[in-house]
């Protein structure tokens, strides 16, 4: 038998690629980097924790870059309007939170934030700043618009897809709970976008970081009362 003949050659569209790249290098980016500091110090843990929002961007980064699209379309249009949006989101959203889990309840974050004001301002840059910028780009706007550019018909499914890797990379982070936790808020965030175009990218990302430092603050505030 002539095995040459045989040989098949199996090509993988570049965007398919490209999405490959995008879902598993951020989802396999996340969890490593999560597994990894429960090895350090806890100083180290806390630096590595700060990073770890920004190091698991750089797939998206990369495609946003191929794609030729410019960060700084990200921050187009009314830049206050969007700002207030994020919050009353936001607001919303802890509220949604407060009813369906029962309360919110202080945290080991919390307590830490309360009595050291190093972390306060650590805490504070991480939610408002980092997190829930780094996490909207790289599902909202890099993950989420890319499977709606693919999908064709399906595209409504986008926001879906988007919400399930969303889950996945906060697997290391805790159980099932927080996943569909994470799952419903992804769904939430992306359904918003796809259906409303006016919700930018800051809105999401400024609602993201209210939504994560309130859960912090206001059980704490509350319970000074």
């Amino acid at each position: 038998m002539d095995w040459k003949k045989l040989n098949v050659e199996i090509k993988i569209p570049t965007k398919i690629k490209r999405l490959l790249i995008l879902v598993i290098g951020t989802v396999c980016l996340t969890n490593i980097l999560v597994e990894i500091m429960d090895y350090f110090s806890v100083e180290i843990y806390r630096a590595i924790k700060f990073f770890v929002p920004i190091i698991t961007a750089i797939p998206s980064f990369m495609i946003y870059k191929i794609e030729g699209k410019k960060i700084k379309d990200l921050f187009a249009g009314k830049i206050i309007y969007q700002l207030l949006c994020g919050i009353a989101l936001g607001g919303i959203l802890i509220c949604l939170a407060a009813v369906i889990g029962g309360g919110l309840n202080v945290t080991v974050e919390a307590a830490l934030f309360e009595r050291h004001v190093w972390y306060r301002i650590y805490i504070t840059v991480y939610y408002l700043l980092i997190v829930g910028f780094m996490e909207e780009f790289i599902y909202r706007i890099v993950m989420q618009d890319y499977l709606v550019g693919m999908l064709g018909k399906a595209k409504i499914l986008a926001p879906c897809i988007t919400a399930v890797a969303f889950s996945l990379c906060h697997y290391s982070a805790g159980g099932i709970d927080l996943l569909v936790h994470v799952f419903a808020w992804g769904m939430i965030w992306g359904y918003l976008r796809y259906f409303n175009k006016k919700v930018s990218y800051l809105a999401l990302a400024v609602s993201h970081g209210v939504y994560d430092f309130g859960l912090l603050i206001i059980p704490l505030a509350l319970s000074w009362f």
